[in-house]
């Protein structure tokens, strides 16, 4: 029998292509769940497959400062309802399956799309990405402005659900890790 979480105080957060993103407590803490919406009945699997990866590169990541740690994870399918979650205000329509929720570290801050930090921010965001290289991995296709957020001055990197392992090959890890770094550099021309 699977153990349903239920979460209080739980509200909405965001969307993504396919996941929704809440702000919950639960155990007496504040958490961000993440949760991948079911479309289609025979999409479970896939699903399953995408909150694992996720959930596997940040425990990968887990230590450097600025990523997500991961606190729990609840496989397989849940209602929306059953686990005491509201519906996002801003579709028309909802999904009431969610796949393989998982708590996360709850970054309550802005976007960096709509702040200029300053000069010091990109210098920690680029230590950052240089740490998630030499973990092994690369940054998510996503990477920029809206999955940098900004905490007290700090950079916090979220959607780490397309993020892969670099490759063995010399010649095209170095290619990825030069444009993950340079595009960090290039979020920071705009610093004050």
């Amino acid at each position: 029998m699977k153990r349903i979480p239920k979460f209080e105080n739980a509200r909405y957060l965001a969307s993504g292509c396919s996941a929704e993103v809440f702000v919950v407590e639960f155990e007496g803490e504040e958490y961000a769940l993440k949760a991948n919406r079911i479309k289609h009945e025979n999409s479970l699997a896939t699903y399953i497959k995408k909150a694992e990866k996720e959930v596997s590169v940040l425990r990968a990541l887990e230590g450097i400062e600025g990523i997500p740690v991961v606190k729990a994870v609840f496989p397989g399918e849940f209602l929306r309802e059953e686990m005491f979650l509201p519906h996002n205000p801003v579709l028309g329509y909802n999904f009431f399956r969610l796949s393989t929720p998982f708590l996360m570290t709850y970054f309550d801050a802005p976007p960096l799309m709509i702040l200029t930090p300053r000069k010091s921010f990109y210098e920690e965001l680029e230590t950052i990405v240089e740490q998630v290289h030499e973990r092994g991995y690369a940054m998510p296709t996503d990477f920029g402005p809206t999955n940098t957020l900004v905490l007290d001055e700090r950079p916090k990197l979220i959607d780490w659900n397309d993020s892969d392992k670099l490759p063995e090959d010399i010649l095209e890890r170095q290619k990825i890790i030069t444009e993950n770094i340079e595009h960090a550099r290039i979020m920071g021309l705009y610093a004050r």
